[in-house]
């Protein structure tokens, strides 16, 4: 597992691969640059997305490591249940 794509399945992070490409909004803003640029511009966005959805995360993980026994565990039993 890498930190960076978070944590989850084979599945899960096949989706993820899969859905980064043909994310619409990104798609639609991009429309008006040439391709050069909006590759660059792309990569970016996405980059910038991963950026936010992490720190959103932080308060939570903090919350995790004051009250849980086990990280690992915690971790683990969170993303199963996002999963089902």
């Amino acid at each position: 597992m890498l930190p960076l794509l978070g944590s989850g399945s084979f599945r899960s992070g096949f989706g993820k691969i899969i859905q980064a490409p043909i994310d619409p909004i990104a798609q639609l803003s991009l429309m008006s640059f040439k391709k050069s640029t909006r590759r660059r511009l792309y990569y970016a966005i996405y980059g910038t997305n991963i950026i936010v959805k992490r720190a959103s995360l932080l308060n939570i993980m903090r919350e995790l490591e004051k009250t849980s026994n086990d990280m690992y565990i915690t971790t683990r039993n969170a993303i199963m249940a996002l999963e089902k």
